[in-house]
């Protein structure tokens, strides 16, 4: 067996970028990484679409348990 990782894949290097300038954690794009999943399951790319809201940083908007 070998202790080699496998080469990801486009999707996964999408959802799991690497790190910018500036910004030494690596970084995980759950927004691309679910689009991903829904298009390997079959639902076309024109039925998707991405909200791009932070319920982090819309407080007013969305209930935040933890804080």
């Amino acid at each position: 067996m070998s202790s080699k990782w496998p080469k990801p894949s486009w999707r996964t290097r999408r959802a799991f970028p690497l790190p910018k300038r500036g910004r030494p954690e690596p970084h995980f794009d759950l927004w691309e990484a679910n689009r991903s999943q829904l298009i390997a399951a079959g639902v076309p790319a024109a039925q998707i679409e991405v909200s791009g809201i932070d319920t982090a940083q819309n407080t007013a908007d969305f209930f935040q348990p933890s804080r």
